[in-house]
């Protein structure tokens, strides 16, 4: 079901803003109990929402927008410490790249052309050896006059 963006998720009876104490005296915290979680905050599910985004795989700007920070700095300076779990998934991305473009021709400083006089970049398993990125034609035609 497709909602406004400005439709409120938990009307009053009435259709107003839910104040935090009434929704917690009427029904909110009973809740909580029953599930076994006395003293759960509403605030608390935001950040439960915003660290299950990020752990899907969220960017941070994703996250910004969908807590209603005013900017991904904000959203950072709350959250990073769940990002650095990323760190690990770039790394074993980043050694599967460098194993991969391993063999010949793997220096990835190596501007010259290879040895079958090809003036591509010199690949191994489809990956590039001199760099991460893609060369661009004029950087291609840099790197062969070399």
């Amino acid at each position: 079901m497709t909602r406004p963006a400005d439709e409120l998720a938990f009307p009053s009876p009435e259709g107003a803003v839910l104040r935090n104490r009434n929704a917690r005296s009427a029904w909110f915290d009973a809740a909580a109990r029953v599930i076994g979680e006395p003293g759960l905050t509403p605030h608390e599910l935001r950040h439960t929402a915003a660290s299950l985004a990020i752990k899907a795989g969220a960017n941070v700007k994703a996250v910004q927008r969908m807590l209603g920070h005013a900017s991904a700095a904000m959203t950072l300076d709350r959250y990073a410490d769940l990002f650095d779990d990323d760190l690990g998934d770039v790394a074993d991305r980043l050694d599967t790249l460098r194993a991969a473009s391993r063999g010949r021709g793997a220096d990835l400083w190596r501007t010259e052309t290879s040895s079958e006089g090809s003036t591509e970049p010199p690949t191994e398993g489809g990956v590039e050896t001199r760099g991460i990125e893609p060369l661009t034609p004029a950087l291609q035609r840099r790197c062969s006059a070399n």
